[in-house]
């Protein structure tokens, strides 16, 4: 696990949490905002607030999740025991905002039923109440407007009320991601806007861009989102269409390269590329940014899970591995197969793999053949069996007549 936050923020979970030290948590968060330089610095702030009031949030040093009651009972006794404080009330919104959707969900208006909106509605009131206390207490901070504009988005409040937390946040910090996205989602016309207020400002914020990089994000969200609102209205499209677009494409490459430029060490950078050049189907690309990653794991970026992510470097390396045996680059295409192995998907591609190289490449026929027997225990494809069973009976032919 790589964190990209402030202070090792899980380590700040474990402290706030299993030993209710949130004096200490307070004194880093109040030193990171007043240390904050540039807009990667603002992000990996918003991270540790978000890592801090995620529902059920994990603590990887402690392998668990802090129950939700303990959550709430936390952040009551420092809202209580520090009062004049913005800090507590920000991340009770913040949590209490999470807590409103996690009770929800993420679906259309229409696919809630009366008693989850009840729970969402009385839960988003008190976020509402938390934050506007916290924007009360440090009006200079962009982090409260920031975060009421979720909650105007989901609350039902008026556009002008979002836009006035907006310009907050922004005329704190012109860079501040966060409230970007956050008013694109409010935009998006599955909640409050248009489709022309959409692109009109995801082309707002590329041309900010030039000066905060990371800006560039917001229109990167806006073309994924656009992709699925395409396969939504027509199944038979092919899923991120968008993506595949090569003026499209070329643009998104620009805007990561420009933040890769910027902060090098952004690792979260390189998960987005692995994402974003996986859905296009461009493997070549996805691989080199996974092997930047190599065996690292960062969590809450593009990828659903973990276990999406596995499968996308499994079918990266097999693409890119078949690439290489029509090349006849049998070692690189080996270490591929291999590697694909490792990350536990495809794995009746990579054995098929294995037994075309050991077989055609190498002339080891009991080596294809103990490979394609093990891609028939992985519940191949029809055209997979089809494969393994005729490099078996290939394999089976060869070693015969060198008996």
């Amino acid at each position: 696990y790589v964190v990209e936050g402030i202070d090792a923020p899980f380590d700040l979970v474990n402290t706030l949490y299993a030993e209710s030290g949130w004096y200490e948590v307070n004194e880093v968060l109040i030193q990171a905002e007043q240390a904050e330089a540039n807009e990667w610095d603002c992000e990996r702030l918003c991270r540790t607030h978000y890592n801090l009031t995620q529902v059920e949030t994990w603590v990887p040093t402690l392998n668990e999740t802090v129950p939700v009651d303990v959550q709430q009972q936390v952040l009551d006794a420092w809202c209580e025991g520090d009062p004049e404080n913005y800090l507590p009330y920000l991340l009770r919104g913040m949590f209490r905002t999470n807590l409103a959707w996690r009770v929800r969900g993420g679906g259309f208006a229409s696919s809630v039923d009366v008693e989850h909106q009840l729970g969402f509605e009385a839960l988003l009131k008190d976020a509402l109440n938390d934050l506007l206390q916290a924007y009360k207490l440090n009006p200079k901070s962009p982090h409260p407007p920031a975060r009421l504009i979720t909650v105007a988005m989901g609350g039902e409040l008026p556009r002008d009320m979002m836009e006035t937390y907006f310009q907050a946040a922004i005329e704190a910090r012109p860079y501040h991601l966060m409230a970007h996205k956050n008013k694109f989602l409010y935009l998006a016309p599955k909640w409050h806007g248009t489709i022309e207020d959409y692109r009109a400002f995801g082309k707002e914020c590329s041309g900010k861009a030039k000066d905060y990089p990371l800006l560039a994000l917001v229109s990167v969200d806006g073309l994924l989102e656009l992709s699925r609102m395409q396969n939504r209205q027509n199944r038979n499209l092919p899923a991120y269409s968008l993506l595949k677009d090569e003026p499209i494409w070329a643009e998104v490459e620009r805007a990561l390269s420009r933040i890769e430029d910027q902060y090098p060490d952004r690792l979260r950078t390189q998960f987005d590329w692995a994402y974003l050049a996986s859905k296009s189907k461009r493997y070549e690309i996805a691989l080199s940014h996974f092997h930047r990653i190599d065996d690292r794991w960062l969590p809450d970026t593009l990828w659903d899970s973990k276990q999406e992510y596995r499968e996308a470097r499994s079918l990266a390396c097999v693409s890119v591995a078949h690439r290489l045996i029509a090349d006849s680059a049998f070692d690189q295409a080996e270490a591929l197969a291999f590697e694909a192995l490792r990350f536990n998907a495809e794995k009746a591609a990579a054995y098929l793999q294995l037994s075309y190289i050991a077989g055609s490449g190498r002339q080891d026929f009991a080596a294809a053949k103990r490979f394609s027997e093990l891609a028939l225990a992985e519940q191949p494809n029809d055209e997979q069996a089809k494969a393994a069973r005729q490099y078996i009976e290939l394999a089976n032919h060869r070693l015969g007549a060198t008996q």
